[in-house]
């Protein structure tokens, strides 16, 4: 998943990548880091922004697109 960020992940894309049925991915998934899938997707999304930001020739909404956010109020909810 982190090397795919721009994904469109979905709890049932990320338990299909798993091969594991969808509710014992999500049970499973949460219990030993403490975050739902997609939670933890928007983690690894917004590490990435962080680093890609560093670039200060980068705009920003370039750099959410290129970590899977289609506009600037998609990222921008994810942000919050």
């Amino acid at each position: 998943m982190p090397r795919r960020l721009c994904a469109p992940w979905t709890v049932e894309s990320l338990a299909e990548a798993a091969g594991m049925p969808l509710s014992a991915f999500a049970a499973r998934f949460k219990e030993p880091l403490g975050q739902t899938p997609l939670e933890y997707v928007t983690e690894w999304r917004m590490q990435k922004v962080m680093q890609l930001l560093e670039h200060r020739d980068k705009k920003l909404i370039d750099v959410a697109r290129s970590v899977g956010y289609e506009s600037d109020a998609a990222f921008s909810k994810a942000f919050k």
